[in-house]
């Protein structure tokens, strides 16, 4: 006889899933300088979501734009983003507001 009663724990997989989906592209990222399209080509996630990912990880100050370039691709100028911290650029907002104590 099946048990046709949904438990708490079966009804966490969607979530669970966004939780694996977010971590796979955090780790993308520390590992490779990639754009999104490449992110999504290479990890198998959806450009939505990536998209969506990235969104979550730059409100949490985990991910920096490296470059703008080519993506090798799409052919299009894209950003090149990474989540490792060594590679994040120096802040450079006080130089925009013309002030040279930085």
């Amino acid at each position: 006889m099946q048990n046709n009663i949904k438990t708490p724990l079966l009804h966490k997989g969607k979530d669970t899933h966004f939780i694996c989906q977010l971590k796979r592209t955090e780790l993308y990222f520390r590992d490779f300088t990639a754009t999104r399209y490449m992110a999504a080509v290479d990890t198998g996630i959806s450009i939505q979501n990536i998209c969506r990912y990235v969104d979550v990880l730059r409100d949490s100050n985990k991910i920096a734009v490296v470059k703008i370039d080519y993506c090798q691709i799409s052919g299009f100028k894209a950003e090149f983003l990474t989540t490792n911290p060594e590679l994040f650029p120096a802040d450079n907002q006080l130089k925009l507001w013309g002030s040279e104590k930085a």
